[in-house]
C-alpha cells in the first residue's frame, strides 16, 4: 500500500476558497466529498478519477439502495466534480 492511499484528502480548504458556490451548495459538496473519502480510504485507492467513478457507481447508484427521484437530481450536480477529478 503506497503512503497516498493511507492519506486522507481535506476538500474543506479547496470548497472554502472556491467563490462559485453557495454555503448551502458547500456544505452537500463536503457530505459527498466526504463519503467518497471514506470509501476510497476502506478499499485503499488512490484519490483519482477511477475511485470516483467507482465509488459513484457502487455508493450513490447502488441498486440495493433505492434512491427516491429528487435525491438523484440533488446529487446529480455533485456528480460533475467526481467526473472531473
Amino acid at each position: 500500500m503506497s503512503a497516498s492511499t493511507k492519506t486522507r484528502c481535506c476538500w474543506r480548504k479547496d470548497l472554502s476558497e472556491f467563490r462559485g458556490l453557495t454555503d448551502r451548495e458547500r456544505s452537500g459538496f463536503l457530505l459527498v466529498l466526504e463519503w467518497f473519502e471514506n470509501f476510497r480510504l476502506r478499499y485503499e485507492m488512490e484519490a483519482n478519477r477511477d475511485a470516483a467513478k467507482l465509488f459513484w457507481r457502487q455508493e450513490v447508484l447502488r441498486e440495493d439502495r433505492p434512491r427516491e427521484k429528487w435525491s438523484r437530481k440533488k446529487a446529480a450536480p455533485h456528480a460533475i466534480f467526481f467526473i472531473l477529478l
